[in-house]
């Protein structure tokens, strides 16, 4: 057999081997699409119920100064409301925009604005439901990951700890800062360090060490919503191919903490000063 013979099928298999590649990576990037669509499908319930809220006070203000045109401090708490509250709708609708679109996006963000982003796409104040909220965020602190694959990260593990939490009070805690770890292997890391804690119910210990794998699901007794069982493993995903990692650490009936770490990224004040 000649060697042109043999090297023709390495060549096909090669081939081969990259158009399926290029498939998986598209596979994979439709799924993660379609999971933050299905957050979305999530929120959509209480979005719409705090636009209700939103909209009442305004509606009911414009008909009082519609009846009462000369009175002029009814009419100025009339458009007061309407500012504040077409404000609100506007800060959830962008939120929410951003959450959704991702070309040409940076490979770089700013973790305080991407928190406060994904805090706003819940479109209800946590405080409502009896959860406090801590976040605990560095100054200038910037990640080497897409904002939107951070945001789809933080959004899916915080509305599993709102629903590990519910409907008992609890606590949501939030904090970010640069950090130094050492990997398995002994080299030593510098990043960003996120870590997302609950007071909830905590994962059972027979599926903490499976909680990535697709389809495991960690569902609270009673839980209404099942979920795919994809979420922690997309995110597993999305942290991996920016080159970082994420872990987690429960304890049944105390709560639950996931620990992202990232490559730092510059921050904005820092890429200004360049």
């Amino acid at each position: 057999m000649s060697a042109q013979a043999r090297t023709e099928p390495s060549h096909e298999l090669l081939a081969r081997l990259n158009d399926l590649s290029a498939k998986l990576a598209e596979s994979q990037e439709h799924l993660a699409h379609a999971q933050r669509l299905a957050t979305l499908g999530t929120l959509c319930g209480a979005i719409a119920h705090e636009f209700n809220n939103m909209l009442t006070p305004v509606l009911s203000y414009a008909q009082l100064a519609l009846q009462s045109p000369d009175d002029r401090e009814l009419v100025q708490k009339a458009l007061q409301k309407v500012v504040e509250n077409t404000e609100k709708a506007a800060t959830i609708c962008s939120s929410l925009l951003g959450f959704i679109r991702e070309d040409s996006q940076p490979q770089s963000v700013d973790i305080a604005l991407c928190v406060s982003n994904t805090l706003s796409c819940l479109g209800r104040d946590l405080a409502k439901d009896g959860i406090r909220l801590e976040c605990r965020i560095a100054d200038g602190l910037a990640a080497a990951i897409r904002p939107v694959a951070l945001q789809q990260v933080l959004l899916n593990l915080i509305l599993n700890a709102v629903q590990a939490m519910k409907p008992s009070p609890g606590t949501l805690s939030i904090d970010a800062h640069r950090s130094t770890w050492k990997h398995s292997d002994g080299t030593v890391e510098s990043g960003v360090e996120i870590a997302v804690g609950d007071t909830g119910c905590g994962i059972p210990p027979e599926l903490l060490d499976r909680i990535f794998e697709p389809f495991v699901r960690a569902r609270k007794p009673g839980a209404m919503e099942p979920g795919t069982g994809l979420g922690l493993a997309i995110c597993r995903r999305l942290v991996t191919d920016a080159g970082g990692t994420i872990t987690v650490a429960s304890k049944a009936g105390t709560g639950t903490t996931f620990t992202i770490r990232l490559p730092a990224a510059a921050s904005c004040t820092e890429r200004a000063a360049a």
